[in-house]
């Protein structure tokens, strides 16, 4: 699994941000299901089924720490999925949702 943090987002805002950015790659999302703090999507991308979830938590380890604790979107994606990289960089590119 591979494993992506995004700092200054809600899970809500990740949650939104993310099924655009699927939505406009043309990646058909399986599922979304609410697992306590995080969400987890299923998605279809070239005949492989694989999950990506978003985990939201808060931090002290971001520079602008010092101000106060910085929420933070953890990313974890399946290893067999092809690169998606650039769907979760689009994904929080625009602000989330």
């Amino acid at each position: 699994m591979s494993c992506h943090t995004y700092f200054g987002f809600k899970l809500e805002d990740a949650v939104r941000g993310l099924k655009r950015a699927l939505r406009d790659e043309n990646i058909p999302v399986v599922s979304v299901r609410e697992v306590d703090d995080r969400v987890v999507f299923a998605i279809d991308v070239a005949s492989e089924t694989g999950e990506i979830i978003l985990a939201y938590h808060t931090t002290k380890s971001h520079p602008l720490a010092r101000l106060g604790e910085i929420p933070a979107i953890e990313v974890t994606v399946d290893d067999h999925l092809p690169d998606v990289k650039p769907v979760l960089t689009m994904a929080f590119l625009r602000g989330g949702g």
